[in-house]
């Protein structure tokens, strides 16, 4: 959907922009029964989390005033609002590490390059192994029932063995959508880089969309889209673990800490005319 065309007033380009990018959260809230002072009290959370991260980043301490200034909140509403970062995003995060080392280091692999089952009870198992080999701070049963809990591995007698080539959230609401805040977040900073930065190598940003699709097809489309994006991650995958200090130990010389996302996503619906016919 474009920008209404209320929107073609006094508004500046970002304003604009910024509208655009703020409707589908807020009908995706009114869907959900979220009012407009709740969305409020999320938005205010939002810019004293960002203005928090954005201090830091600048090598600053983080005081009320620096935020106050930076956000426009007054300081009494900044002292009122609790804005823990979320440790969901962490977990995750560690867990797709966690997945993406089992599935391509060849200690884990098997010499046709299957992901192993692996042992799981006590600290001298593989599953410990693997954890330490991210962090050490990390305990392998909280890992263990992270990944039982979201549904990524099964457990086949003493050992656990991997049901998915990539981490997938589980069933419930928080994990689904925090899925969809980093891929958002993702998406927009690589759109930010290459309209206001211009790098000489631009971040990958297509769309490809066909508006006028036999509706008794869509089912077969949503299949067909699944298993190709499957295939094509795992290729990307396969080629990123090469250059990853976690999955190749032959890097130990060169410097880690760089980030690659590849994001993908389709979505299908039925369309109708203006009328409410099919178009």
């Amino acid at each position: 959907m474009g920008i209404l065309p209320i929107m073609e007033t006094k508004l500046s380009k970002l304003e604009r922009a910024l509208i655009g990018l703020l409707i589908p959260l807020v009908r995706f809230g009114l869907r959900r029964g979220l009012k407009f002072q709740e969305f409020l009290y999320c938005l205010k959370q939002a810019f004293l989390i960002s203005a928090e991260q954005e201090i830091r980043a600048s090598n600053l301490p983080y005081t009320i005033s620096r935020a106050s200034i930076l956000t426009g909140l007054q300081r009494k509403d900044i002292k009122k609002l609790n804005h823990p970062l979320s440790e969901e995003r962490e977990n995750t995060n560690l867990l797709t590490r966690i997945i993406g080392l089992w599935l391509h280091d060849s200690r884990f692999r098997d010499k046709k390059g299957n992901p192993l089952r692996l042992t799981f009870e006590g600290a001298e198992s593989q599953l410990a192994e693997l954890v330490h080999c991210v962090s050490v701070d990390l305990s392998p049963h909280t890992v263990l029932y992270g990944l039982e809990h979201s549904g990524n591995i099964v457990k086949k007698g003493k050992t656990i063995e991997l049901k998915q080539h990539a981490y997938v959230p589980g069933d419930t609401m928080l994990e689904q959508i925090d899925l969809l805040t980093r891929d958002s977040a993702d998406l927009l900073s690589a759109v930010e880089e290459n309209v206001f930065a211009r790098p000489a190598t631009p971040n990958l940003h297509i769309t490809t969309e066909f508006d006028n699709i036999c509706k008794q097809d869509l089912l077969k489309l949503r299949e067909w889209l699944l298993d190709q994006g499957t295939i094509f991650h795992e290729k990307i995958r396969n080629y990123l673990a090469q250059f990853d200090k976690d999955t190749n130990q032959r890097l130990y010389k060169k410097t880690g800490g760089a980030r690659v996302v590849i994001g993908s996503f389709s979505f299908t619906e039925e369309i109708h005319s203006k009328g409410g016919k099919d178009v």
